[in-house]
């Protein structure tokens, strides 16, 4: 008898060893996966400010471009991806009339920015 109450003592502190070990283990696995929630979000208010940068910037050069009609055709074909057909038919006007007026606007851009650097 004094033999099964030491296996069973041994089988108890071996479980009971098992059960503290799979529970540090989670809880380090949960201290991790926080610290990386943790760096995830500092590095998505990295690229939260490259983006408000980058929207400033695009807000900018739109605002440099003389004509309102021109501005909207670049809005709506370059960054909104419409298609010039589209945007011909909401201005009352030939996709070839949109497609160059988008080029010549695009030309004038490119110039200015070159003209920056």
């Amino acid at each position: 008898m004094n033999n099964s109450n030491e296996i069973s003592l041994d089988y108890c502190r071996k479980q009971l060893s098992r059960a503290l070990w799979r529970f540090q283990y989670r809880i380090r696995k949960k201290e991790n996966f926080e610290f990386t929630d943790i760096l995830k979000d500092c590095e998505s208010n990295t690229n939260l400010e490259e983006e408000i940068a980058s929207k400033l910037n695009v807000i900018y050069i739109l605002n440099n471009i003389p004509s309102i009609k021109a501005r909207y055709i670049i809005i709506r074909t370059v960054l909104q991806g419409v298609t010039e057909k589209k945007v011909g038919s909401e201005l009352k006007i030939s996709q070839q009339a949109v497609h160059k007026c988008k080029l010549k606007t695009l030309m004038f851009l490119r110039e200015k920015m070159n003209n920056l650097k």
